[in-house]
């Protein structure tokens, strides 16, 4: 399953908590892939931070659970963070 695509816009991250994902690119009509993620890992969050479109797609290759960081979240997280965090 598809969970996010290059050339998307980017109002959410993710953060794995249990399987794993294929991050990959196209290119030249083949997939190629940059990395595989799983527990503890984050995706998305360059888009979400830089107010980007994705620039990868990413996909489960097993069964994924996810929480999902939305924009709001974020800025939450890092009002209430410490000073040196936010920078």
């Amino acid at each position: 399953t598809i969970i996010v695509r290059a050339g998307e816009e980017g109002n959410s991250a993710f953060l794995i908590q249990s399987g794993t994902v294929r991050v990959f690119i196209e290119q030249a009509d083949r997939q190629v892939e940059l990395a595989r993620l799983s527990a503890g890992q984050i995706f998305g969050e360059m888009a979400l931070v830089f107010d980007e479109k994705r620039s990868a797609s990413v996909e489960a290759v097993d069964d994924v659970n996810l929480i999902v960081i939305t924009r709001q979240v974020l800025e939450d997280k890092l009002r209430k963070s410490d000073q040196t965090i936010r920078a």
